[in-house]
């Protein structure tokens, strides 16, 4: 899930990149800087109101609050630092407190019934749920099994059609839905690290706004505003704030290199 930081900075830098789109080409055919500058305005307001309405309809889709954002998070600053056997030991406990069921190292058995807990693996693919269901096989009959209740971080296509042709029931729940069905809290979860959120001073973001991440926006915005510089009058400050981002989509990229490196 976004910050709110990076939705204002991806709403902000797409208003920008159609803005000056509509006012090259308007400048480019009326030869109008007023009316150029009112289009370019207009769009802006525009993609910024799609943009919010996006936003909020994709929270409103996921039916996820403010309170629920902060738990998930929560959640996960704790399970970071959590063994596996101590997660599922707090998953049985949070799903059904009050009936027996036998733990093993990565799910829990009751009623016939599998949980898996997958929370930390963001990329399962068909070959992991071959040996997830090899695995459970080791511990348990298959025949007696009804369910198996994966809760991973997400699941793509692939792997829900290929769970579809299987003869097992799976059900894969992903880690927002998982939370929120189960009314999983981070309470019962041992944090043996303290985690601290960043200050968010002026190394905050200067850090933030030469991040990796930020390559793609400033190279865009940088090539749009120097193709932009030949159909426009003032080509100098297209030119000057084109070469301004280029630069800095080649600085993210040198350091991204560079603490590659550092890492090898």
């Amino acid at each position: 899930m976004k910050s709110k930081l990076a939705i204002i900075i991806d709403s902000a830098s797409i208003s920008l990149l159609t803005g000056l789109i509509a006012f090259s080409w308007c400048q480019f055919y009326v030869h109008m800087a007023q009316i150029s500058v009112l289009v370019a305005l207009c769009v802006m307001a525009t993609s910024i109101l799609i943009c919010w309405i996006i936003n909020k309809q994709l929270l409103k889709k996921r039916n996820i609050t403010k309170q629920n954002k902060n738990n998930i998070n929560s959640i996960f600053d704790k399970l970071r630092f959590c063994s596996e056997d101590k997660q599922i030991v707090w998953l049985k406990q949070s799903i059904i407190p009050n009936k027996k069921a036998d733990i093993y190292p990565k799910f829990f058995y009751f009623d016939d019934s599998i949980i898996y807990n997958a929370l930390l693996h963001s990329n399962i693919t068909p070959d992991d749920l071959c040996k997830i269901i090899r695995d459970i096989g080791l511990y348990c009959q298959p025949e007696t099994i009804k369910s198996i209740t994966i809760i991973g971080g997400g699941f793509n296509n692939d792997l829900k059609n290929f769970a579809k042709s299987l003869n097992v029931n799976i059900i894969l729940l992903d880690k927002v839905n998982a939370i929120l069905k189960y009314n999983l809290t981070p309470d019962g979860l041992p944090s043996s690290v303290c985690v601290v959120k960043p200050v968010k001073n002026y190394k905050y973001f200067i850090n933030y706004a030469f991040s990796p991440a930020r390559t793609k926006s400033y190279l865009m915005l940088g090539l749009v505003l120097l193709l932009s510089s030949f159909f426009v009058l003032y080509k100098v400050y297209y030119l000057i704030f084109g070469t301004i981002l280029l630069t800095m989509s080649i600085i993210t990229v040198l350091k991204h290199l560079k603490k590659k490196s550092s890492l090898n």
